[in-house]
């Protein structure tokens, strides 16, 4: 956040891409039933494969007609900010924007626990919304959006942070880039607010591995007088080998950050006074992945990461002379095994977990004290494939058991005064999780998925409850039925409902202060939500040229109000891409619209406002030609077309339009 903004600031960077895959293909009796799912460009990874063996985070065929793949070429198309700025444009998917110490919350299905998997990197989301804001898009190959926590063997679905093991219902996979052939580019771009961005990257393959690099670097000051400039700079390194046997892969990736975090609404919130930055935020993520072919029909896989995130918060205020520093400083350690077996139509995987998260310094809202928990869990997975493929019926059960080593006796963070009641050494009941699906290709093009799921969790011990009020176990139920149908055509049109019951929910129903220690007295509620997805996508090829469309709309029912900081969450959200190419011409237009919700999150008159309720439309246009350097291209390109000052938190409003151009160079 330098002064000095003017010019491109140029970025270097790399990305990871695949090697080739080894002579063991994967193979043998898979059922022939897959949800639509875009084509990565260029060579399939076998990492990628929806039936790969070799992929950690395969999901059964009965989860992915409610799983959503977007690549990198529709990555490029819609010109994204940074990663929750593309996650906005998935079916189902609302992201929020606020100041404050996550500057970014995603929502799916109407609920916010979700957590996040880079290249195996376990990362929870109240730890993404503070530092993936700084992952380069263009080292993403593609974000697989599993939204329903049915998929039980992709990690454990208890979370960290909340010490009610509150699960996770639902999964973002990120998947960076590698090489599959010698490759260098860069890219420089420059929009509103002063801002300028950049991307170099270079890398090799061949039969026996592949190295690559990634550097990138952006700057801007941000809208005038929003208190929202932001300087960024970032690598990220991959790396493997494979043998017909073996293969390993590597990732490690860098980010230093200096931000300001956004400043409210002097009219709508109470946080009006606030200055606060990130001076800086650091983080670190790094994984290697060793995968063991030692049949074409058994694949083991051992992946060890860590994530690491140290910030230096400043808590400045036009009214006191004086900032507050906080450190915050987060690791989490992920060590996961697994193995696959298949026979015939038959298929079995199992696998375990083992996660550490580390918070020496405290964190959002509870600086200064430490926190420390553990994580234990596995899986086994049946997938069994019947009348030559076109059905798949699977079955998967799971336990997680979390040890809280020093904590916070509190469920949700909240800033209430007082001193907090210490955790140590309190081990959670285990938490039980089993599903069931069916997938069925019928006739021609159609195809037909449905899904169970129950899961069980204990009463917490050691908390205190209203007078009378027993704690319960937690349990929750979810159904889904999805149906979809192919055309010839090129077309495919997907619906997708779902209906999720939580009985006995933990909430905080009043807090109570003894001896100068605040402690939270709970009750129970029970929440219904359910709804619908709708996705429509296909392509058209022409004398006039290429044409690709997506188009979604996501429905919610029985969405409680005011439960998640003092907002709700939209009914419906509609969103969409238009994809067009002609010779060396190509442009794309983007839109969504998201219904409104109430929020009373610091509301200046303690009032309840309605936010939302707004549409956002984005277009590019590029033109590309070969030269001695590879492919050039140039491209104009504009967000937020109709400068809605829309607010997804209240008090914090989107800047509006930007418009940018951007030059790029690969070959």
């Amino acid at each position: 956040m330098a002064s000095g903004r003017q010019g491109t600031v140029v970025l270097i960077g790399l990305l990871a891409l695949p090697v080739a895959p080894s002579p063991a293909a994967d193979s043998g009796g898979r059922a022939d039933v897959t949800a639509p799912q875009v084509t990565v460009s260029g060579r399939i990874r076998s990492d990628l494969e929806p039936d790969g063996a070799s992929n950690p985070h395969r999901v059964s065929p009965s989860s992915r007609l409610a799983t959503q793949v977007i690549d990198q070429d529709e990555i490029r198309a819609m010109r994204p900010r940074d990663v929750f700025d593309l996650l906005d444009r998935a079916v189902g998917v609302h992201t929020m924007s606020q100041g404050r110490k996550v500057p970014f919350t995603v929502r799916v299905r109407g609920d916010t626990q979700f957590a996040f998997l880079i290249d195996g990197v376990y990362v929870p989301q109240l730890s993404a919304g503070r530092m993936l804001q700084s992952l380069p898009v263009d080292a993403i190959q593609q974000i697989e959006i599993v939204r329903d926590a049915t998929a039980l063997s992709l990690a454990p679905l208890v979370n960290f942070v909340s010490p009610s093991g509150a699960p996770n219902d639902g999964f973002i996979v990120i998947r960076t880039r590698r090489p599959s052939a010698p490759e260098i580019g860069g890219r420089a771009a420059v929009s509103s607010f002063e801002t300028s961005a950049g991307n170099l990257w270079a890398g090799t393959a061949g039969a026996g591995g592949y190295a690559g690099v990634h550097v990138s670097g952006s700057d801007t000051a941000g809208r005038p007088g929003e208190h929202m400039a932001q300087s960024a700079a970032a690598v990220l390194a991959t790396a493997g080998f494979a043998t017909d046997v073996v293969s390993a892969d590597f990732t490690f990736f860098r980010d230093r950050t200096e931000q300001q975090i956004q400043a409210a609404d002097a009219a709508q919130s109470t946080l009006w006074p606030q200055r606060w930055s990130f001076a800086p935020i650091t983080t670190t993520l790094s994984s290697g992945r060793l995968t063991a072919r030692w049949t074409p029909e058994q694949v083991s896989m051992l992946t060890l990461a860590r994530s690491h995130v140290s910030a230096t918060l400043v808590q400045g205020s036009v009214l006191v002379p004086s900032p507050n520093v906080l450190l915050n400083e987060e690791t989490i350690d992920t060590i996961d095994a697994r193995h696959s077996l298949r026979r015939g139509a038959t298929r079995l995987a199992g696998g375990l977990q083992w996660l550490h998260w580390n918070t020496p310094t405290g964190q959002m809202f509870f600086e200064g004290i430490p926190r420390e928990e553990r994580l234990v869990g596995g899986f086994v997975q049946a997938e069994q494939a019947l009348l030559e493929g076109r059905l798949v019926i699977d079955a998967t059960v799971r336990r997680d058991e979390q040890h809280v080593v020093r904590g916070v006796d509190r469920y949700e963070p909240l800033p209430v005064p007082g001193t907090l009641q210490v955790i140590t050494d309190r081990r959670l009941p285990p938490s039980d999780f089993g599903a069931a699906g069916v997938a069925l290709r019928m006739a021609p093009g159609w195809t037909l998925t449905g899904r169970l799921y129950h899961a069980r969790q204990g009463a917490v011990p050691g908390i205190q409850s209203d007078p009378g009020v027993v704690l319960q176990p937690e349990v929750q139920f979810k159904r889904e039925v999805g149906v979809s149908y192919r055309a010839a055509q090129g077309w495919s049109l997907t619906f997708t409902g779902f209906d999720a019951r939580i009985d006995n929910a933990k909430v905080p129903v009043r807090y109570v202060t003894s001896r100068g220690i605040t402690t939270a007295v709970f009750g129970e509620r029970d929440v219904h939500r359910s709804g619908f997805e709708v996705q429509w996508d296909g392509h058209l090829h022409s004398v006039l040229g290429a044409t690709e469309w997506r188009f979604g709309w996501s429905h919610l029912t029985g969405v409680e109000a005011l439960v998640d900081q003092g907002r709700g969450a939209p009914h419906n959200v509609w969103n969409g891409l238009l994809r067009h190419t002609h010779g060396r011409w190509d442009a794309a237009v983007g839109f969504s619209r998201v219904g409104a919700y109430p929020s009373n999150f610091q509301s200046i008159d303690g009032g309840t406002r309605i936010i939302g309720d707004y549409g956002r439309l984005d277009a590019s246009v590029g033109y590309s030609w070969p030269a001695e350097l590879g492919r050039v291209r140039v491209s104009a390109f504009a967000r937020n077309l109709t400068d809605a000052r829309y607010q997804t938190q209240l008090g914090f409003r989107d800047p509006g339009l930007v418009i940018g151009s951007e030059l790029l160079v690969e070959r």
